[in-house]
């Protein structure tokens, strides 16, 4: 069993909606829609090589507020 995140996320994120993000500059407002189902199911497929792995794997955090 993994340890609980340390914080809880009670951020409102759909100022994502209406502004840049400040971290990385993304701007929603400009990604193609007509592109949304391609990058699902490419998502999706990335998914079964991490469920593969060990179960003690899965459950490492990269860091210990992730």
């Amino acid at each position: 069993m993994t340890d609980p995140i340390p914080f809880a996320d009670d951020k409102d994120w759909t100022w994502v909606l209406d502004d840049l993000c400040g971290e990385c500059g993304h701007d929603v407002r400009d990604f193609p829609r007509e592109a949304i189902g391609t990058m699902i199911r490419r998502n999706a497929a990335e998914w079964i090589d991490v469920l593969g792995k060990d179960a003690d794997t899965l459950g490492l955090r990269p860091h210990p507020d992730k």
